[in-house]
């Protein structure tokens, strides 16, 4: 267990140092702290990740889709490690990060031309959303899901995402 520990950390620096978030050793610290113990997941905790899939979004315009494919795959499975003993006051904001994660794993494999991948992680976003009650993240992770469709030559599953994306913004 102390192995998967210290390998958790060790994926969370690097993924902080490639999107250039410089933390300072206290912040580096509380953070370690919430990965050894991920009962003490807290605001700052999510906040952190929710700015790493920041700067990736940034990054993508810059480095391209592979450039930041690793990076959001790594909060990713982070956020996912904390889920299970998140505080009840901070797991619909938890998951809704988790989503995001998804939603942008979901476009990057779609831009790389990986349409499984993007499907898998679209939905995955769009069923994290949902758990989490966000309505607008999961409008938005229609949308991707209906570009995808169209772009599968999959038009009538296309126009079923965009019309429950529009249903959702009325909601």
């Amino acid at each position: 267990m102390k192995r998967h520990d210290t390998l958790r950390t060790l994926s969370w620096a690097t993924t902080a140092a490639s999107v250039g978030h410089s933390l300072d050793p206290d912040e580096h610290a509380r953070v370690a702290a919430v990965l050894s113990n991920p009962g003490r997941v807290d605001a700052q905790t999510i906040e952190h990740i929710k700015a790493v899939l920041w700067r990736c979004e940034r990054q993508d315009d810059t480095l391209g889709p592979q450039g930041v494919l690793d990076t959001v795959l790594a909060q990713r499975n982070l956020a996912r490690a904390l889920v299970p003993e998140c505080p009840a006051d901070l797991r619909q904001r938890l998951l809704s990060v988790l989503s995001d994660a998804s939603r942008q794993a979901g476009w990057l494999s779609f831009d790389l031309h990986d349409f499984t991948s993007a499907e898998y992680y679209y939905e995955d976003a769009r069923t994290l959303a949902h758990e989490a009650e966000n309505i607008e993240l999961g409008a938005i992770v229609l949308c991707g899901m209906s570009h995808l469709a169209t772009w599968q030559r999959k038009p009538r599953t296309g126009i079923a995402h965009a019309v429950a994306a529009g249903v959702c913004c009325k909601a």
